[in-house]
């Protein structure tokens, strides 16, 4: 049984000098007199009277100090404590499968949908080349645990990009409506402030084929692709060659399919528009003229052109459609659809791409005739 301890002390002269030893036995003890067997990480704090005073009287309404005091990994409200909603409902902050598990996907998300006390809108990840279990049990070293290094990836990507976090439930119901899934996909990695201790780092997306089983993943800035085909772009920044770095501030992908003769879908052109903002640009560098802001889009709408074609023409080559353009293009004129000759699985891994893209900077005013502050400063 692999156990992951953090260890933090309020004070640093506070508890007895093994206190990590002395406690990781406790809590090996008391796993193996509950059966359990799971990796699990366990997060430990030494205070002293005060500080547990204001624990127990934040989360529990009791104003005294006490021993010990003990929570599951869920989120409590100050001043209520419910014992037996705890017991039954575990709030995990998300869940990691290795590559190893993730051949069978389809079978961990029929146990989870089955569970008292994980959630089907739990986050989802695949990592790359390892074992989850490492990483819940090694990763953090000894002043964090996983748990809050997959927080802080997943309120990185929300905010950065790619934006979209999958959960259990996203995959479950594409599996079921389009016969593959995309999940977030992590991968191990060394934390350099902590010499020798692991990390966890985001790793584009894991496509899940039939049954759940792990067929491929959207690497580098592709993934950017999966957030601006599903109108989610996130802020992400791009450096750009003629020296400006944009952040993307919004886009869209319209899909138009050309049909055969016999009502089959023959081809698929992606219709890319991509807005965003000039963060800062080389000092000096004049966007003022037309010339440079038609350089910049045409730089930029051919970036988000490349990431759109790249997962399309994924989706193509593997014959799975894990972006749902069967449900989107059924939408876009249902009776078509209906009436078309073959199944949709049959066309696609047929499909010619194009993909046409533009691009709008929207504040390249602001930066027209900047100011050149290369130079020294007198006074």
């Amino acid at each position: 049984m692999k156990v992951k301890l953090s260890l933090s002390r309020e004070k640093r002269s506070l508890g007895h000098e093994n206190a990590r030893g002395l406690i990781l036995r406790a809590v090996k003890a008391a796993l193996k007199a509950e059966g359990v067997e799971e990796p699990c990480a366990v997060s430990a704090l030494l205070t002293d009277n005060e500080g547990i005073r204001e624990i127990n009287r934040e989360y529990r309404g009791i104003d005294s100090a006490t021993d010990v005091l003990s929570f599951p990994m869920n989120q409590l409200v100050p001043g209520e404590f419910d014992a037996a909603e705890c017991e039954r409902d575990l709030d995990t902050g998300c869940i990691l499968l290795g590559e190893a598990a993730a051949a069978e996907t389809a079978r961990w998300l029929e146990l989870i949908a089955r569970s008292e006390s994980l959630r089907l809108d739990t986050p989802l990840f695949i990592v790359r080349s390892g074992e989850a279990s490492e990483l819940v049990t090694e990763a953090g070293g000894e002043e964090s645990d996983i748990t809050q290094i997959m927080q802080a990836l997943m309120h990185y990507a929300e905010k950065s990009g790619p934006a979209r976090i999958y959960t259990c439930a996203d995959a479950a119901r594409a599996l079921i409506e389009n016969g593959a899934a995309l999940t977030g996909a992590v991968r191990e990695g060394e934390d350099a402030p902590k010499e020798g201790s692991l990390t966890a780092e985001l790793d584009g997306y894991a496509i899940l084929g039939g049954e759940g089983r792990l067929m491929g993943y959207i690497d580098g800035e592709d993934a950017l692709g999966v957030g601006l085909y599903g109108g989610e772009p996130g802020r992400a920044a791009l450096t750009l060659s003629e020296g400006v770095t944009v952040e993307l501030a919004g886009g869209s992908v319209e899909l138009v399919p050309t049909w055969g003769e016999d009502g089959s879908i023959t081809a698929l052109e992606a219709r890319v528009s991509v807005d965003a903002i000039v963060l800062e640009a080389l000092p000096g560098l004049e966007l003022g003229s037309d010339e440079a802001r038609e350089a910049i889009e045409r730089e930029l709408a051919g970036r988000a052109g490349g990431w759109i074609y790249n997962i399309l023409s994924k989706s193509v080559s593997l014959g799975l459609d894990f972006l749902g353009l069967g449900r989107r293009l059924e939408r876009g004129d249902p009776e078509r659809w209906h009436a078309m000759s073959s199944p949709w699985s049959s066309m696609l891994p047929e499909l010619e791409i194009s993909v046409t893209a533009g691009a709008e900077l929207l504040n390249i005013r602001e930066f027209a005739g900047a100011p050149d502050w290369s130079g020294t400063y007198e006074q």
